[in-house]
């Protein structure tokens, strides 16, 4: 393309500047970032004092392409910690899933340890005594018997062994589910009742099985 300067700070010679803006790789040390070219962009800039938009000056450019840099560098460590989040996950559950594999809980165990909370209330996101969610109430118990539980109901589920309800035994995992997937958690106490933390203004309690 053509760009004619109408008011340079100094004469500019015809010339044909390459400016590298297409970067395919980016390179940090520990003084500069370094930056590779796979398609130049050839601009032809011409002396005169015809009508046009006043071409910028190198400091100008260099700052653009610094900030360009800055903001490459930035997008390539927040990938970085994506992927080492999802790496994490996914360790997480493997090693959940390996461990409810090996996992010999005794019903009744479960029961007085469930029952021992009774009467704590419903906490969004509660994982203690202070308050429970229905999975941190779950993942609490269970811990208290040496089993790790993933932390969200939905996580639960994506580790736990699908029995039928027929098979059920006091101990057991109950998941509520919907077309957006699970929802909620409870621990089966057998004879259709459950133990659970339900809902805000609520508190952990043993109710009957409403779902059929």
């Amino acid at each position: 393309m053509t760009v004619r300067s109408r008011a340079l700070a100094h004469t500019v010679p015809t010339a044909l500047i390459t400016a590298a803006l297409a970067l395919s790789a980016v390179v940090l040390t520990s003084s500069s970032v370094h930056a590779w070219s796979t398609s130049p962009i050839t601009v032809n800039i011409q002396d005169g004092s015809g009508s046009g938009t006043d071409w910028p000056t190198p400091a100008a450019d260099q700052s653009a392409v610094d900030s360009y840099l800055g903001t490459r560098v930035q997008d390539a460590a927040t990938q970085s910690a994506r992927a080492r989040s999802i790496s994490d996950l996914e360790a997480q559950l493997a090693q959940a899933q390996a461990e409810l594999a090996n996992a010999r809980v005794d019903g009744p165990a479960v029961m007085a340890v469930a029952a021992r909370y009774k009467g704590v209330h419903y906490r969004r996101g509660g994982t203690t005594p202070k308050g429970f969610d229905c999975s941190g109430y779950t993942q609490f118990v269970f811990h208290k018997l040496g089993v790790s539980l993933p932390r969200v109901a939905s996580a639960q589920y994506s580790v736990a062994t699908k029995i039928s309800r027929t098979n059920a035994k006091p101990g057991d995992l109950v998941f509520f589910h919907n077309k957006s997937g699970v929802y909620h958690v409870a621990i089966y106490a057998g004879s259709n009742m459950i133990w659970h933390s339900p809902r805000t203004g609520k508190s952990v309690e043993k109710v009957s099985l409403w779902t059929t």
